[in-house]
């Protein structure tokens, strides 16, 4: 599995990050494992909040893992099914007069912390099929400056195909967040 890792990323420049799932065909119904199957999940170096591979970047790669891999596995170069995260937190502040600054801070943080592949704790982006605690949002939200304390948090997710929610190589991405002032 690393070996088509290392070569998704030896393949283009524009090659962030790639996650090989043997046995898997990822985008089939149901992905029940079958040998010989192979698909390679790649994510594009972009700073768009959902990095999507082009099909000429997916083609590239497709094209130069093909020439060096086992010929015989079926192999499926695909973008990653993505999960959705949407929080809406309600805080309390300091002093009402950062109330607009705080907002968007805390908007501005969820959004950076959610990106896919520059975000999470160390800013290395999110692992494939790993998704947000509760406990992390409260600590990041409660961390940003104008802030007293975090009186409430939701997460919703929402799995882009539905499936991406119980695969174990979706990855997150910020979505809508709503930030209520108390």
């Amino acid at each position: 599995a690393q070996d088509y890792e290392d070569l998704a990323k030896l393949a283009s420049p524009a090659v962030a990050r790639a996650k090989c799932a043997p046995t898997i065909d990822v985008e089939a119904a149901g992905a029940m494992p079958v040998a010989g199957q192979v698909s390679l999940i790649v994510a594009p170096a972009t700073t768009d909040a959902k990095p999507m591979p082009s099909v000429n970047l997916l083609n590239d790669v497709q094209e130069y893992v093909d020439l060096r891999r086992i010929p015989t596995a079926d192999l499926f170069v695909v973008g990653p099914p993505f999960v959705r995260v949407d929080v809406a937190v309600t805080v309390a502040l300091t002093s009402f007069n950062v109330s607009a600054d705080v907002e968007a801070a805390v908007q501005l943080a969820l959004a950076s912390y959610l990106h896919p592949l520059t975000g999470g704790r160390a800013g290395g982006g999110w692992d494939f099929g790993r998704a947000p605690q509760r406990s992390e949002l409260f600590a990041l939200v409660r961390s940003v400056p104008g802030v007293q304390f975090v009186s409430a948090l939701t997460i919703a997710k929402t799995g882009e195909p539905a499936t991406a929610l119980t695969s174990p190589y979706f990855l997150v991405y910020s979505g809508k967040h709503t930030v209520e002032i108390s």
